[in-house]
């Protein structure tokens, strides 16, 4: 399903200069009402550039589409309040998070920390390159004559937190960005929310969202349902805040 959006009648919703034509404000206000968070701020200032400059050549522009894009992205970087993955974790929490690698029983109910998640707790280098060291397309220092480790060089970084040299590659070449040497650029809200739009183009993820299929587009996104509730929660949110045109 593509339904059109009234614009004139979101942006009187959302609080927005009202002239049926979404823009930066438009979108930036959209995304804070989205989280219930405030607008102006540098970061929906950001976001609403890029969603109007964006969000139109990627033809996100129906109800289906532009709620599903706000609500994942939402989602996965913390109601848009965090740009650079969180690898600060815990030993339960690099147990519960990836068992195969650092619980003692990955099968168990409860998850027991092994000694390896005892021994990287709370030191996020060392759990980005033992996490996402020499996968990926992430390589080692040696092979790339490059002194930092690539897993933490590329972890994840932007609205969809973009992870692995291997992505950062493609996305760079796609998009014409120097990702490789600038991973950096993905943690700016503007550049990330463009990786992601290219992210999910090549995802086929804006045909799930037509479709209504949303576990589909969850599974395509990160591989599993993790967070789904979460996302369909926001989705609906925004879906309220875009009258449909008839």
């Amino acid at each position: 399903m593509r339904t059109a959006i009234d614009w004139t009648k979101a942006q009187r919703l959302i609080g927005a200069g009202v002239d049926g034509s979404p823009g930066r404000e438009t979108y930036g206000k959209l995304m804070a009402k989205a989280v219930g968070r405030s607008y102006p701020g540098t970061v929906f200032t950001a976001l609403g550039d890029s969603a109007a400059l964006h969000f139109r050549n990627y033809d996100v522009t129906t109800v289906e589409r532009v709620a599903g894009v706000i609500a994942e992205c939402a989602h996965e970087c913390a109601n848009f309040t965090r740009f650079e993955e969180n690898l600060s974790y815990s030993a339960q929490g690099l147990a519960d998070t990836w068992p195969g690698r650092y619980a003692v029983n990955p099968k168990a109910a409860t998850k027991k920390p092994n000694a390896r998640a005892l021994q990287l707790a709370r030191r996020p280098q060392d759990i980005a390159n033992d996490t996402y060291g020499l996968r990926m397309q992430n390589q080692s220092p040696a092979d790339d004559n490059d002194t930092d480790p690539d897993g933490w060089q590329y972890r994840g970084r932007g609205p969809g937190m973009l992870t692995g040299k291997g992505a950062y590659r493609a996305m760079g070449t796609a998009l014409g960005l120097d990702l490789i040497r600038y991973p950096d650029l993905a943690a700016e809200p503007g550049t990330g929310l463009l990786i992601t739009l290219e992210f999910m183009r090549e995802k086929g993820m804006f045909v799930l969202m037509d479709k209504g299929d949303h576990q589909a587009e969850r599974r395509a996104w990160n591989g599993g349902l993790i967070g789904f509730a979460e996302v369909e929660a926001i989705r609906a949110t925004v879906t309220k805040l875009l009258p449909a045109l008839f």
